[in-house]
């Protein structure tokens, strides 16, 4: 069972002793907005903090909240969470494969350091500042 699924069940069943997630922080573009407006229509989920970085997300739900972070700058990071009474789950959908500075390494003879370091940055350091 996904993660998502498991969120979607734990919301509707409390039988397993868990408390259904009321505060949830998403991160991320397209699959974190999508997520967002499945989980304020379908789940018991009460308030939901969608971040952004660069385009603000169009939303649908009174339950959304949008703020604008970068979940790779520390202090950005501090201060949502600190925005946030309470969170009951974090789901992080940031990564990084490849953009207009960076191309997928098909070798290793073609790895570039920076664009490495650039992946490594987006892709590791929302989950550890979160």
């Amino acid at each position: 069972m996904d993660s998502v699924s498991k969120l979607e069940a734990r919301s509707r069943h409390k039988e397993d002793g868990l408390e259904a997630p009321s505060t949830l922080l998403i991160t991320g573009s397209t699959i974190g907005i999508a997520l967002a407006h499945c989980l304020a229509e379908e789940s018991s989920a009460k308030e939901i903090w969608l971040t952004w970085r660069t385009k603000r997300p169009e939303v649908y739900s009174e339950k959304i909240t949008c703020v604008q972070m970068d979940a790779c700058a520390e202090e950005e990071v501090a201060a949502v969470l600190g925005r946030t009474k309470k969170l009951d789950g974090i789901i992080n959908t940031i990564g990084l494969l490849h953009d207009e500075s960076v191309s997928p390494e098909k070798s290793i003879s073609r790895l570039n350091p920076a664009s490495l370091e650039k992946t490594l940055a987006a892709n590791l350091l929302p989950t550890l500042l979160l």
